[in-house]
Order: structure tokens, then C-alpha cells, then sequence
């Protein structure tokens, strides 16, 4: 008997292991149509212009459609292949690329352990020795190497290239002590796609193509800057100070920010996000759709395999991903009883994934919000079920309260429990169980007096690691330019040398004295300058991390752009590689021959020229000489001249003659060349006859030729 309770035992607990968990009830239409219903009123009142879905289980899509705009001036429909940023959905992709590529290089030693340094040698050194030489590939997925490198200098500003940021991570201040804690970064997932990128000599995105997109035919999947615009690419919209969000502003509102401030919706086109988001790689610089999206989260809950049934990462692998590595302490994404009717508790970490538990099913997710586009994937492996919900804006707080609501009342309809959420609290939540936030920070003022002239602040402000960035005087207004996209008013805040930084351009949106992703912001919106004794020497400025090292810059124009390209690329002036020598074309014997070759024709063409011109000197030289001399040269007057040109007689000038003379010789061949000259023109005396024989005498060499 006792055998037969421990075989049912043993079977009962291999059947639950081997037999894929299935949806409690599956979607029929009727709830397809509650879900979307939930999701069209969602959007209407909570104002988002556009959103898509993909709900899959491990052997069907469920659901994988668009709703709303896409581009609200074209009037561009949202659909399930609407190419949009997915933002820091990005970090669970590049864990899993990591899988990906060790599992393609599992006889090399290398696993989630091997130290970056390893890797990447001498392109990995922080200011903290500890994680020079320890940090892992698994201390930066986890987020516990204690360093959150500053984003905005390759995101939001594009001070620098990714390859110039990893230069300068010595720059650049570790936090935290190494391994005590969760602390998130962006930048940490860029470092671990250079990593990638140096043990593969692969780009980041042809790494994506082969070892993620393609073998899941993820046709519409690129990184932001290079994503395709076939489909249309999704815009972004938020809203202005005074909280309007039903006026849209065209996509090229570079030039147009000033809407901005006066509360109109402003959007984030596909270039603009391609000059942003899309430098993070794979911290948040991935672009997809819903359609690709189930492949994706099909693949996680087929472990590895994809619609084929082929294993195209190792199991085991992607399972460490998804496992326990640091506690997660951020409270937005938890929604704990009794606050609320039903827990939704996050409480660890693994590469790219938040771990926790909804209605005490396991889940695995993770957000993805920057600039309006705000994303969510959600998987209950439980349940066999995975969901990625996007939307395009406008309000943060909104879209990250709709995100929750969306997800809590799809598990409810497909679990056939009655909804928590109802027709009046899907547009009030998290209200009345938490109080929303809904107030706006306060605008920056514009009409305070700086503690000194404007005139004084101006110049450039740089520190190595961290570029330079230009304030200017325009139309009484202090301007700051940092990076390729980062432009701001500089307003005086009424307290000493310390000005608000009022977005333009891009950053349009930093309109407000706080970021508004969060009531409560660490970083207020300003820079201080100081000032020693009337002058200004250097600068503080918040932006996502808190830095006051910026000197003041003097100097002429060449030598601040020298020093500030020197801070910016980490590569000091003096020791810049020059540029390649191109490859040549042609053997080394055959270039010698052709330029032989070429300096001979040169030099004929120059010996040519050369003495035409000697023979034209010797033309006019003849055409001056005085008629006392005529005998010796050739000419007596002009019919002689002309015959002795005939007879090739060439002229000279008198030393020349005299010179050629053998001193011990006569001047007899002169005077018969005298005397045939006479015969050959008839030339005649005074009487008529024949001139007579010229007289020889002997030579004199002090004698002038005219006194013989």
C-alpha cells in the first residue's frame, strides 16, 4: 500500500513538471472583446493617443493588434507592426543575447562570471579598483557593481559616442560600494554591449540579427537608430505646463519648442528617438512591435526554443536570467495588500527582469519608459501566458497607472474572476485605495536678476570625462548648449549664481523646476556657477547625477576646442592616433617605375621650354647689338642680317666672341665669311663694280674689333 502513495506521489509530481502549465480559461470572444473594451475607455480617459498589445501562450497568440494613433497630425493608425522604441525592455533582451552567445561559446570557458576585464582589457577601468578587477558580466545585469554611470552624456544630451563613454568610465564616480546593493543603471547594460561587441568583434545589432531577430523571424526588430520606418515608426506625445494634452504640434518641433511652455502636446519623432534612446544599445536602444514581441515572449516560455520547436539559446542559460540575483527595493511597481484588493509585489531582480507575484502566480517583468513612450512585458509562467503592453503618451504618471490597471484586469478576465477594476476606478486609479499623483511641478519663473552681469557667465565650462558644454548670451537670455542635443535657457533662481536650466529642442519637454516622472525628484533642474572675486570660474549642474567639477575654460577658440574634443573622446591631445595610411593600389615596383616614368616626361617637357626660351634670349639679344660690332656677329646692316640668318650665322655678344677666340689664331675665317656674304647679295662699291676683297690684318687681342 505504502508503495502504491509514494509511485502516486512520484507521478503525480513528474506530471506537474513535464506538462506545460495552461491558461485557466482561454480567450474567447467574449472576453476578447471585455479586454478591449477596457483598453479603448482606458485610453480615452486617461488621454493616450495610441497603444499596442501581444498576449501569447507558449503555442498561441492570443492577441497582437493596435489601437489609437500612431502619428496624430497624419492621422497614422497604431497596429501590431507600428516599429516603436521599447526602451529598457531592451536590458531582458540583451540578458538573453548574453545567454545567447555563451551558449554559442560554451567549450571557451566563458559564463555569466568572467570578469569584464577579462573581455575587454584595458577599455574597462572605473574609478573603483575593486570592480576594475572584479566586476562580472553578472555584477552589471544584476545592477551590483555600485556604479551608475551618468546617462544623459550618451542618451539625452549625446555628449559623447558610446565607445567615447567607455573610455572615460574611470571618470566617473562609483556610488556605492561594490556588490551591496541594487542600484539601477542604464549605462551598466551599454558597458556589457561593448563587452559583447569586443568578445564577438560583432556590432551590437548584428549580434541582435543573429542570434535574437532572425532566428525568430523578428522582421520588424532593430536597434532605434537603424529601425525601420516601412511600417511606420511610432511617435511620442506629453503635454505642456498647464497640463492641455488635445493640441498636437508637428513632429519636427525642433524648431517649434516654444509650443512647449504654452501647454501644447509636443511629439518625439523617429529621427529624434534614433538620436537618443538608440546610443544605449542595449540598455534601451532596442525598437519592436507587438507582432515581433509574441516571438519573443513565445521563445521565453518555450525555454529557448522558438516557433520552429528549434533550441536557439541553452535552457539552462536563459534560466539563470530569470533567477534571483538582487533584491529590488523600488516602489512603484508594487501594489501591496491590504492597500490594495489584490497584492502585486515586486521583490527581487535578475538580468533585465523584476520578479515577484500577482495574485500569487510567479511574474516576471519589467518597464521601459523615456520621452512619453512607455512600455510594459509581463510573464506569468504559471499560467503559460505573456503580455506586452505599449503605449505613446502623454502623461507619465497616467501611462504608468494605466499600464497596472491594463494588466491587473486582463489576468482577472482571463483567470474568469470578477474584475477588481471597474468602469469608474480604470480611469481613477490607483484612487480611492492610493491617492494619485496629479499635480505638476512648478514651472521655472523667468523674471529673476542674476547676482551679476550675464555677460560674466559666459564662456566654456568642461571637465575630462564629461565634454564641455558653451554658455552664450542671446537676446538678453543665457543660452546653454551641451552635446548635439542638449539646449537649455539658463534663468536666474533669485539665489546667488544659481540659474534654472529651461529645456529647448529635445529636451522641450524639462520644461518644469523637477523631473515629473515622480512627485519627488533628487534632481532639481539647475546649475551654480562660482565665482572668485567678480569673475566666474567653474559650475555645478544636476542632471541625472550630480557633478561640480566644470571649469571655466579661457583661452583662444582652437585651443578650448582642442582641450574640450580632449575631455570628451578621453584621448589626450599629444598622443592622438594619426589617420591610416591607405592601402596602396599597386605594388611598390610598379609605383617606382610609373613615378620614374613620370619624372622623365616632366622633365623633357621643362628641357623643351627651357631651351626654347635660351634660343628666344639669343633672338632678341642679336636684334640689340650696335652695327660697330656687326662683323663679328654675323650682321652689317639689315640685308646682311637677313643673309647671315640664312647661313645659320648664330649671334653672340661681344665677350662671348672675343672669348672663343684662340688668342694665337686670326680673324681670317670672319672676314672670308665676309667676303662670301658680299658675293652671295651682289653687294657693290660706290662705283658700281664689285666690292672689294676685305683686307686680312693680323689679330691684335687688345684691340676693339672696331679700330681694326
Amino acid at each position: 500500500m505504502r508503495f502504491w502513495a509514494y509511485r502516486t506521489l512520484l507521478l503525480t509530481t513528474w506530471t506537474a513538471m513535464v506538462i506545460k502549465p495552461q491558461v485557466m480559461a482561454q480567450l474567447d470572444p467574449q472576453k476578447l472583446a471585455a479586454i478591449e473594451e477596457f483598453l479603448t475607455e482606458t485610453m480615452a480617459c486617461r488621454n493616450i493617443p495610441g497603444l499596442q498589445i501581444a498576449l501569447v501562450t507558449s503555442e498561441e497568440v492570443l492577441m497582437a493588434k493596435g489601437y489609437g494613433l500612431s502619428n496624430i497630425e497624419k492621422k497614422t493608425p497604431m497596429t501590431e507592426r507600428t516599429v516603436t522604441s521599447i526602451q529598457s525592455i531592451s536590458k531582458g533582451m540583451l540578458s538573453t543575447l548574453v545567454a545567447a552567445v555563451l551558449s554559442d561559446l560554451n567549450q571557451s570557458g566563458l559564463d555569466f562570471d568572467t570578469r569584464l576585464q577579462a573581455i575587454m582589457g584595458e577599455d574597462f577601468n572605473t574609478s573603483d579598483p575593486l570592480v576594475t578587477e572584479y566586476a562580472s558580466l553578472k555584477d552589471f545585469l544584476a545592477m551590483k557593481s555600485g556604479c551608475n554611470f551618468p546617462e544623459v552624456l550618451v542618451e539625452s544630451f549625446q555628449v559623447m559616442s558610446p565607445d567615447e563613454f567607455t573610455r572615460n568610465l574611470k571618470h566617473y564616480k562609483c556610488q556605492w560600494r561594490f556588490r551591496t546593493g541594487m542600484h539601477y543603471s542604464t549605462t551598466g547594460y551599454l558597458v556589457v554591449s561593448k563587452a559583447l561587441e569586443k568578445l564577438t568583434g560583432k556590432s551590437f545589432d548584428q549580434l541582435m540579427k543573429e542570434y535574437i531577430f532572425n532566428p525568430l523571424g523578428m522582421t520588424d526588430s532593430d536597434i532605434v537608430s537603424k529601425a525601420t520606418e516601412i511600417y511606420g515608426f511610432s511617435h511620442a506625445y506629453t503635454t505642456g505646463s498647464d497640463d492641455i494634452s488635445d493640441v498636437e504640434v508637428t513632429p519636427a518641433f525642433i524648431s517649434q519648442s516654444g509650443y512647449m511652455m504654452g501647454g501644447a502636446g509636443v511629439a518625439f519623432n523617429a529621427n529624434d528617438m534614433a538620436n537618443q534612446s538608440g546610443h544605449m544599445m542595449g540598455g534601451a536602444g532596442v525598437a519592436s512591435n507587438a507582432n515581433d514581441m509574441a516571438k519573443y515572449l513565445q521563445m521565453h516560455l518555450n525555454n529557448g526554443k522558438n516557433q520552429d520547436g528549434q533550441q536557439i539559446i541553452d535552457e539552462s542559460n536563459l534560466r539563470i536570467t530569470k533567477e534571483n540575483w538582487n533584491v529590488y527595493k523600488y516602489k512603484p511597481y508594487s501594489l501591496p495588500r491590504p492597500t490594495f484588493p489584490e497584492g502585486l509585489v515586486s521583490g527581487a531582480y535578475g538580468f533585465g527582469w523584476i520578479k515577484g507575484y500577482q495574485k500569487g502566480y510567479a511574474m516576471l517583468h519589467h518597464p521601459g519608459n523615456y520621452a512619453y513612450y512607455r512600455t510594459h512585458v509581463v510573464i506569468w509562467p504559471d499560467l503559460d501566458l505573456a503580455l506586452f503592453l505599449h503605449t505613446n503618451g502623454r502623461q507619465f504618471i497616467d501611462q504608468i497607472d494605466a499600464t497596472f490597471a491594463n494588466f491587473i484586469y486582463i489576468l482577472d478576465v482571463l483567470n474568469g474572476d470578477v474584475p477588481w477594476l471597474n468602469t469608474t476606478t480604470r480611469c481613477s486609479f490607483p484612487e480611492p485605495w492610493r491617492t494619485a499623483v496629479k499635480a505638476l511641478p512648478e514651472s521655472i519663473p523667468t523674471d529673476l536678476d542674476p547676482a551679476l552681469s550675464l555677460e560674466k557667465y559666459v564662456g566654456y565650462y568642461g571637465q575630462p570625462g564629461y565634454g564641455c558644454f558653451q554658455v552664450t548670451l542671446i537676446n538678453a537670455v543665457l543660452e546653454m548648449t551641451y552635446g548635439k542635443t542638449g539646449e537649455f535657457e539658463l534663468h536666474a533662481t533669485g539665489n546667488g549664481h544659481e540659474f534654472w536650466r529651461k529645456g529647448k529642442g529635445l529636451q522641450a519637454w524639462r520644461w518644469s523646476k523637477q523631473d515629473w516622472y515622480f512627485a519627488e525628484s533628487p534632481y532639481p533642474r539647475t546649475c551654480e556657477f562660482f565665482v572668485d572675486s567678480g569673475n566666474v570660474t567653474g559650475a555645478s549642474c544636476k542632471f541625472d547625477f550630480n557633478y561640480e567639477g566644470y571649469e571655466k575654460i579661457n583661452g583662444e577658440k582652437p585651443e578650448i576646442e582642442a582641450l574640450c574634443s580632449e575631455y570628451t573622446t578621453g584621448i589626450p591631445s599629444e598622443s592622438r592616433t594619426p589617420l591610416p595610411t591607405p592601402e596602396l593600389l599597386l605594388p611598390t615596383w610598379a609605383i617606382v617605375v610609373i613615378t620614374v616614368a613620370v619624372g622623365l616626361v616632366v622633365a623633357a617637357i621643362f628641357g623643351c621650354i627651357i631651351y626654347r626660351g635660351r634660343k628666344m634670349k639669343r633672338k632678341e639679344a642679336k636684334d640689340t647689338l650696335p652695327d660697330s660690332n656687326a662683323y663679328l656677329y654675323g650682321r652689317q646692316n639689315t640685308e646682311l642680317s637677313d643673309a647671315a640668318d640664312d647661313k645659320n650665322i648664330v649671334p653672340m655678344d661681344y665677350e662671348t666672341a672675343v672669348g672663343e677666340i684662340n688668342p694665337g689664331a686670326t680673324v681670317e675665317r670672319h672676314l672670308d665669311a665676309m667676303n662670301d656674304l658680299n658675293e652671295s647679295t651682289g653687294d657693290t662699291d660706290s662705283a658700281g663694280g664689285p666690292r672689294s676683297t676685305t683686307v686680312r690684318v693680323e689679330y691684335q687681342p687688345d684691340a676693339n674689333p672696331s679700330q681694326l
